[in-house]
């Protein structure tokens, strides 16, 4: 499986990564029994960006996983700036990617205000702004809407600024004026340089695409 062509990604260079960016060769995924996808080729450079798309089921999930380095692949390369995921120490790897899940599950009612402070970022950041992410900062993560739980993880994944941000259905739990707001912020981003691959069934039509089958 090949991505399309990226001739109309945005290509502004990125934060100290080299011109090698992210390269997957002849990759295999699987979940238990069930192959998932075999001979995946594909690249981004610094600077653009990719929607990964296919039905439920397709792989989607568990591709952003392994590129971030938390699910296993069955053969295959996967390089970062050049290095081998596989070498790469923990500490490395989260410099250069981050990864928001399609689902957040927490145990401990903390406010949203407390875990920006733990994650040492502030909650009134431009991009939790966008986000509208203060006007929830008493709340407890228990006590938000699957929305409000997401616009807080994703304005939390954005502000890390790592090379490469991997979203997992950014859309799915937002209203129509929130996916509005989402898929600007995200367009803006790009456009100043940020690489993504965004695993989604909807939106980002301007960006190449990568079709996952589930076979």
């Amino acid at each position: 499986m090949n991505a399309d062509s990226a001739s109309n990604a945005a290509k502004l260079p990125a934060n100290g990564m080299s011109a090698i960016g992210l390269s997957v060769k002849g990759l295999a995924l699987a979940a238990g029994e069930k192959q998932l996808a075999r001979n995946l080729d594909f690249a981004v450079a610094p600077g653009e960006s990719m929607r990964v798309v296919g039905p439920n089921g397709a792989g989607k999930s568990t591709l952003l996983a392994v590129l971030a380095g938390l699910a296993p692949y069955q053969h295959g390369q996967i390089q970062l700036g050049g290095e081998e995921l596989r070498s790469l120490k923990i500490s490395r790897l989260s410099t250069l990617v981050s990864l928001l899940r399609q689902a957040q599950l927490f145990a401990y009612p903390y406010s949203v205000e407390e875990v920006f402070a733990s994650h040492g970022q502030d909650i009134d950041d431009a991009i939790g702004l966008s986000m509208r992410v203060p006007e929830l900062s008493e709340k407890r993560l228990t006590q938000l809407s699957g929305g409000e739980l997401q616009r807080v993880f994703l304005s939390l994944t954005l502000m890390r600024n790592t090379w490469l941000t991997l979203l997992d259905e950014p859309l799915a739990s937002q209203d129509d004026e929130m996916k509005e707001v989402v898929t600007s912020l995200l367009r803006e981003l790009m456009l100043q340089g940020r690489s993504f691959l965004v695993a989604t069934h909807t939106g980002f039509e301007e960006i190449p695409a990568l079709s996952l089958s589930g076979g």
